[in-house]
């Protein structure tokens, strides 16, 4: 009798153990999830940055930027607090992100590349701009980072110029 309690709670703690604790680390939830998952993630991050500078809201939007981050656009390569001085008077007014796409990099780490157009408002002048944006996210700590993000402008073909249509998917040629 001894020994079949013995089993029977032996068992227990196996079937105990082979249970996800609620206290699983993220780190292990981010490496069981699919790459949908993570892509899904990260965009959503992404999109709740852009939403800060909809509100205003610099504290969060400092929160989503890994302090060793670095930010390129046409203008200059940044570090986080660069970014925060130069968006100070910054709002958005609108955006929208189109033709998402999603490069998982490691068991914590995605790249997110998407294009980007915006209007809103910089030091009481409008402005809409249109960008192609990439953006390297990473866990740390329990929560999602953007270690890098770079902007580069999309400027329409000139007028008799060859060349692919702006929103067209990258064609690969060979020169032989």
């Amino acid at each position: 009798m001894r020994t079949a309690r013995v089993a029977i709670a032996l068992a227990a703690m196996a079937f105990l153990g082979a249970l996800k604790p609620a206290g699983v680390s993220a780190q292990a939830q981010t490496a069981s999830m699919s790459d949908s998952q993570m892509q899904a993630q990260i965009e959503a991050k992404e999109r709740e940055g852009l939403r800060e500078l909809e509100t205003g809201d610099l504290t969060h939007f400092r929160e989503l930027m890994a302090e060793n981050g670095i930010f390129v656009d046409s203008h200059a390569r940044s570090t986080r607090e660069q970014v925060l001085a130069d968006v100070g008077g910054f709002r958005l007014t609108d955006f929208s992100m189109t033709q998402v796409k999603f490069v998982r990099v490691a068991a914590e780490t995605g790249l997110i590349s998407y294009e980007f157009s915006d209007e809103g408002v910089a030091h009481a002048h409008a402005f809409a701009t249109h960008t192609w944006v990439s953006s390297l996210w990473t866990r740390r700590g329990g929560r999602w980072e953007c270690l890098f993000s770079q902007s580069s402008s999309v400027e329409p073909p000139a007028a008799g110029a060859p060349g692919r249509a702006r929103s067209a998917p990258a064609q690969r040629t060979t020169r032989g």
